[in-house]
């Protein structure tokens, strides 16, 4: 049976709401308008919601809290930088920009192999740099996307054929 993550997370979303607008009347502290005061607002609130992703992220907030000053929250949250692989969001650009890469190739380049499709997939994202006129669809428009992506395209076909050779296991 599949759960309904929606339902919960609206419900979870409801119960922060409420609490930390709870918090925001006209009679409150300055100490309970405090960033932190509102963290530990909108975690209490989520207690008791049985799903396995609210639980993860309370605890997380206690061990924040608990070690205060010596955890920052990216290190709690488990989003620091490890191993020189920048940042979160730049990681996550990456990934979107080399599965629509592998896209491209699997959709419109299936039967080259990987030093050829990165030669046509370089030539085509000159090809699209240049050119001023709007994406018909198919291969033009999945270029266009990767290209407006905030991750850099390759310049070269070994950095195109690095992107075709490294698919992210599931």
């Amino acid at each position: 049976m599949e759960r309904d993550d929606s339902k919960a997370v609206r419900r979870a979303g409801e119960a922060v709401n409420q609490v930390v607008m709870s918090g925001a009347s006209a009679k409150a502290s300055p100490s309970d308008m405090r960033p932190i005061a509102r963290v530990r607002r909108a975690c209490a609130a989520l207690v008791g919601f049985a799903d396995p992703d609210v639980a993860w992220l309370t605890d997380l907030i206690e061990r924040y809290q608990a070690e205060a000053g010596s955890l920052t929250l990216d290190d709690a949250l488990g989003l620091s930088r490890r191993g020189g692989a920048g940042p979160w969001w730049v990681v996550e650009a990456r990934e979107r920009r080399d599965a629509a890469v592998r896209e491209l190739h699997a959709s419109f380049f299936a039967s080259l192999d990987r030093p050829a499709a990165a030669k046509v997939i370089l030539q085509l994202s000159r090809r699209r740099r240049e050119s001023r006129a709007p994406a018909s669809g198919g291969r033009d428009a999945l270029m266009d996307a990767v290209l407006r992506s905030s991750e850099r395209f390759p310049t070269t076909e070994k950095g195109i054929q690095a992107i075709l050779g490294n698919p992210v296991a599931d």
